[in-house]
Order: structure tokens, then sequence, then C-alpha cells
């Protein structure tokens, strides 16, 4: 009796390959002496990608087996593997836990991102499920306290995803905030270009403002930062 699968169980009738919606797999073998496998279907429909499989728990959050306790002491369900992968600093912590912590933390919550409020932590949950987060991007108050979290905990990919969408938001109004925030949590180079481009193009009219003036001497290495960009 054979017990691997040969090229002629891959094809039809015809000599053809088998149809690929579905591929027939047919073998012959005994299981435990007395089982025999006729035939295995298999489906080659397409297999869903990580993404979308974490966009979905994020919506039902099956299977959750962490539950996080916010500043303003709210709950909140999450996964400890999905945390993990999306922060080296999370990754940390959960891997310092006693299995009594675990246990604990499940049923009463754990605490360690507890300065922050729920707001903040669905913010970086639903960025770290899904790859988007709702946010205001013209709320400069707001945007810095998700990039400041974001610089915190190593979540990756989150303070790109900030800083490029505070780019589309950039206005003369709110430049001197921008260069602050970029200065203070070093924007990536190509970003600071874009950055100094805008200056460029609005030199004169930001050395006229009072408010860019005094930004200028109050924050010199900030002003440096964006004024004297050379690239790499």
């Amino acid at each position: 009796m054979a017990d691997f699968i040969g090229k002629q169980d891959l094809l039809d009738n015809k000599g053809l390959f088998l149809s690929d919606n579905v591929l027939r797999l047919k073998l012959e073998g005994v299981l435990y002496g007395h089982f025999r496998v006729e035939t295995i279907t298999i489906s080659t429909q397409p297999v869903p990608s990580l993404k979308s499989i974490s966009s979905q728990l994020w919506t039902s959050m099956e299977h959750w087996d962490i539950k996080l306790i916010s500043k303003d002491e709210k709950f909140i369900k999450a996964h400890k593997l999905i945390l993990s992968k999306a922060s080296p600093v999370i990754n940390a912590i959960l891997m310092s836990l006693t299995d009594f912590e675990e246990d604990k933390g499940k049923e009463h919550g754990l605490q360690f991102l507890n300065d922050l409020m729920e707001s903040d932590i669905r913010k970086i949950l639903q960025y770290i499920y899904t790859g988007n987060v709702d946010q205001d991007w013209s709320e400069m108050k707001a945007v810095a306290q998700l990039i400041s979290i974001a610089d915190t905990y190593e979540i990756r990919g989150l303070k790109w995803l900030s800083f490029r969408n505070i780019l589309n938001h950039l206005t003369l109004t709110n430049f001197t905030e921008v260069v602050e925030l970029f200065y203070t949590f070093d924007a990536a180079t190509v970003l600071q270009s874009i950055l100094h481009q805008f200056f460029l193009k609005n030199q004169e009219k930001l050395i006229r403002s009072e408010a860019f003036q005094t930004f200028a001497k109050a924050k010199r290495e900030a002003f440096l930062y964006v004024t004297l960009f050379h690239g790499s």
C-alpha cells in the first residue's frame, strides 16, 4: 500500500491536473489497521491575511486573553500575541509576568498601561489591530499625545503614520508646533525634507509672523532643525 502521493494522484481521468478551484487528492491508506481514507478535498480559496484576521478580532474581540485597565479605570480587552508582536516594550512586560499575575490580570485587569486614558489605549489598539486610527490630525495636542505613546512603547509604524498625516494638515498656523514635534520625536529624514520644503515655499510669510519669530528665539535647535535641513 503506497504511503506517498504520486503525480498520478493529482490528475483527472484525462491526464490533466485537477481543477484550480478544488484540489482532490485521492489517497489510500490504513489508519490503525482498520480506517480507510478514500478522498480528501482541499479548498484553494484565498487564505485571509493576518491583518484581515486581526481586523476581525478588533471588531469581535473573540478569544481575548488579556484585560487592560486605563487611567480612568475602564477595562479594555485584547490579545497578548497581537500586542506582543506590535511592541517590543509591551512584549517584554508580558514576558515578565508570572502565571499568577497573568491569571489575576485576566480577571481583574493589568495595569501596565494605566497611565493612559481609555480613549488613548483604544486608539493604539485600533492601530495595532487594523493599521489605522480614528484621529483628527489637525488636533495637535491629541496627535502629540499619540506620537508620545508610540515612541514610549515603540509601536511599530504608528509614529510614521502620525507624521505623514500631520503633513497632510500642515498650515502656516500650526507650522511651529509641527516642527517642534518632528524635532522632539526624531521624524524620518524624508519627512523632515517635506517640512523643509514647506518652509522654503512659505519663508517670507513665516518670517513676518510674530509666533514664528518667538519660536525661533525660544526653540533655537528646533528652528535650525528645519531651516538648515540639508538631508543625508
